[in-house]
């Protein structure tokens, strides 16, 4: 209060001022919420694309050493089980593997996928208005490796 009675000029603009940061705090939120959440759950995505894509390497390793054709896909598989440990027990029950037979020029298609992903993500989708879903992720995830042994199986 100044001298007269009247309200200083700092009074007046501290009173117009109230409840400014916590505007201008929601404002900023969202977008900063937004920019964590899909760098999260991106980051999982990839994570798990990634883990699926080192098992599918390990397999056709595997896949070098086996000797009989008999033993390629168990062994192979195996293997990829193996890799892929560290997965969640949950998301490795949707994880598929494939292990192929050697075409005529002897490749070997190893792949491990995820299918319906995008149905079925590890991180809940969120969908927001002007923005859509954020993480979009793919329909399925998958990885794929040629293998060409060279020497034919037994």
């Amino acid at each position: 209060m100044s001298v007269a009675g009247r309200p200083s000029a700092a009074g007046i603009r501290r009173g117009r001022q109230r409840g400014a940061a916590g505007i201008e705090f929601a404002f900023l939120f969202i977008p900063f919420f937004v920019l964590f959440y899909a760098a999260v759950s991106y980051g999982l995505t990839f994570v798990l694309l990634e883990g699926m894509t080192h098992a599918a390497q390990e397999g056709a390793r595997r896949a070098l050493r086996v000797d009989t054709l008999a033993e390629l896909q168990p062994t192979v598989e195996a293997r990829i089980d193996q890799a892929l440990e560290w997965v969640p027990t949950v998301l490795r029950g949707r994880i598929v593997t494939d292990v192929g037979l050697p075409d005529a020029q002897g490749r070997i298609i190893i792949s491990v996928s995820y299918p319906g992903y995008a149905a079925n993500p590890p991180v809940p989708v969120l969908v927001l208005p002007g923005i859509g879903s954020v993480p979009q992720v793919p329909v399925d995830l998958v990885s794929r490796v040629d293998v060409y042994p060279g020497v034919p199986f037994n």
